[in-house]
């Protein structure tokens, strides 16, 4: 995902402007090694990154201490993975799905 708005989409299913707390605090996290904290790959450093980002807000007082403790509990409901595949018989079927008359090894001029 590149972005704010597509990570939300990716992870949560909603807007940007739509995420909780805990929400943004996890996807602020992730451009400082999006791959390390990938919530999909290992949800335990992603937990501890949103963490480091709730420390720091509330340290520059952006959030109270309370707000901090709510986030930090607040459950991860992320998005189950969507799997994408660049296998061409799939691609292939998608392709067959949308042209309408279109047959094997034809093409649209």
């Amino acid at each position: 995902s590149y972005g704010i708005q597509a990570a939300a989409h990716s992870f949560f299913d909603k807007d940007a402007k739509n995420l909780k707390l805990h929400e943004a605090a996890l996807l602020a996290g992730l451009p400082a090694a999006p791959t390390a904290y990938n919530p999909y790959t290992n949800l335990e450093k992603a937990k501890a990154r949103q963490e480091q980002v709730l420390t720091q807000m509330e340290a520059e007082g952006y959030i109270t201490h309370d707000q901090h403790m709510a986030a930090t509990k607040a459950p991860l409901n992320i998005r189950p993975r969507v799997e994408w595949t660049s296998d061409f018989s799939d691609a292939h079927t998608v392709l067959m799905r949308l042209t309408p008359g279109l047959s094997l090894g034809e093409s649209r001029k």
